[in-house]
């Protein structure tokens, strides 16, 4: 979460980015401008949260006091309104050890028994600005689906935990009533079809193993 109102202190946007680690640097061109408490940010696309505690925050020493979610999608009800899970941006891949008993080892130790190798997932939901959400037909993928329209019912939404990760802080959504990023979840509202809707929703994931390389001086 960058604010844009006050730039965390530098004298330009690139001058902020420059100051970010280089794989928030890489993320930037994936954020959008959003408005929260009145104040203009770039921002990650998912649900908000105030943080409880941004000592994590990569920029210091003024942090934006926000962090980002993704809900991720786990079935719809009959109206459409959805149960969701919360995942992180950035996250690392679920993978055995070598023990072969199960467990995830940390791969950001360097005491990981993946030793010199981080494996990372990145999420990104794509809600569309233009295009609503619909549930396939009862007859499948050909059959008309033009009443199945999902509704923008965050009241409705039930939060589940699948994977263990609950987003630190409180939620708050952004200042737009509509929007692909409108509302507390962050999965946008729509003015269509008579009622208020879902945007076309997915959530991209693409991950990737990494050599950990140590540089010093």
């Amino acid at each position: 979460m960058l604010n844009l109102e006050t730039l965390h202190g530098e004298a330009s946007l690139q001058d902020l980015i420059a100051k970010l680690p280089i794989v928030n640097q890489q993320l930037v061109p994936l954020m959008q401008i959003d408005v929260i408490g009145g104040v203009r940010y770039l921002r990650y696309p998912g649900g908000v949260f105030e943080d409880a505690d941004n000592s994590d925050d990569p920029i210091d020493p003024s942090p934006s006091g926000l962090l980002v979610a993704i809900p991720r999608v786990i079935s719809r009800d009959a109206n459409g309104v959805e149960t969701v899970d919360w995942i992180p941006v950035v996250e690392e891949i679920d993978t055995q050890n070598a023990s072969g008993d199960g467990a995830n080892p940390d791969p950001f130790r360097i005491t990981s028994s993946h030793r010199g190798i981080v494996a990372l997932r990145f999420n990104y939901p794509v809600q569309s600005a233009v295009m609503s959400s619909f549930r396939q037909g009862a007859g499948g993928v050909f059959s008309p689906n033009g009443d199945n329209s999902n509704e923008a019912d965050d009241s409705g939404v039930t939060v589940v935990d699948v994977d263990g990760f609950t987003p630190p802080g409180t939620a708050t959504a952004s200042d737009a009533q509509f929007g692909p990023n409108a509302g507390s979840f962050g999965l946008g509202r729509q003015a269509a079809l008579a009622k208020d809707v879902r945007p076309f929703h997915r959530l991209i994931s693409a991950q990737a193993i990494y050599r950990r390389e140590i540089f010093g001086n």
